[in-house]
């Protein structure tokens, strides 16, 4: 209809009604982008709400967890830290009794809990880029940091921890209970103070790595406790 009028106001060239034509034709296609423009921002934040909504639903479960571990971290690197300590100090071998925690810890190890499933959505999927805030997408990039540098140093740990060369080694050094006894029960039945001195290399490598997990899965926590603040802000 409208193509119709302006051939006839061309043909008699009606210049104003050409005009007036023109700039109906131009408003209906703007008002009809800005209506699309709205209609795909307003079902962008309604997405981005519900990924949100899941987001803050995995990391209140994952909080606990990561203080857990993060705990554990901590207490194992401690634990070798201990037997290292004695390793430098001690000429004589303590009691068997008094050593049995510290010779278990250089072969634990305290993984950080699942990853964020929704988390993981946001990345494969490139939504991580769309959240509007910037505050929230800061920390869940460095979240996502400290998960790469988590599994980073726990496969480090767990090649020191599995290495055959350089010996002697721990697993030289100890005597392990290889029956079927009831739980707690002392996984270590003996060890050689003199061969467990040379294994400290070793040891100091584990706990070099052990640092590492405790100190990022202490990261973790703060920053898991820094996008669940950011979360519970939008409310």
């Amino acid at each position: 209809m409208i193509l119709r009028r302006l051939t006839d106001a061309f043909r008699k060239q009606d210049w104003f009604t050409v005009a007036v034509e023109t700039l109906i034709v131009v408003l209906g296609v703007f008002l009809g982008l800005q209506v699309n423009n709205w209609n795909e921002t307003r079902l962008e934040h309604a997405q981005e709400a519900v990924l949100l909504d899941r987001l803050e639903e995995d990391f209140r479960e994952a909080e606990s967890a990561i203080a857990l571990a993060a705990d554990e971290a901590a207490q194992i690197a401690e634990q070798t830290g201990k037997l290292v300590a004695l390793l430098r100090t001690k000429e004589t071998p303590p009691a068997l009794d008094d050593l049995q925690t510290y010779l278990t810890a250089p072969a634990l190890t305290s993984p950080l809990p699942t990853q964020s499933a929704t988390y993981l959505e946001m990345i494969s999927t490139g939504s991580l880029s769309r959240i509007r805030s910037e505050r929230l997408r800061r920390a869940l990039t460095v979240y996502g940091q400290n998960l790469g540098r988590h599994e980073n140093n726990y496969q480090r740990v767990l090649t020191a921890q599995s290495s055959m060369t350089g010996r002697p080694l721990l697993i030289d050094a100890i005597r392990v209970n290889t029956q079927n006894t009831p739980a707690g029960t002392d996984f270590i039945v003996d060890y050689d103070w003199a061969l467990l001195r040379q294994a400290e290399p070793q040891i100091q490598t584990i706990l070099v790595f052990q640092h590492n997990l405790a100190d990022i899965s202490r990261d973790q926590h703060d920053e898991v406790t820094t996008i669940l603040s950011l979360l519970e802000e939008r409310e």
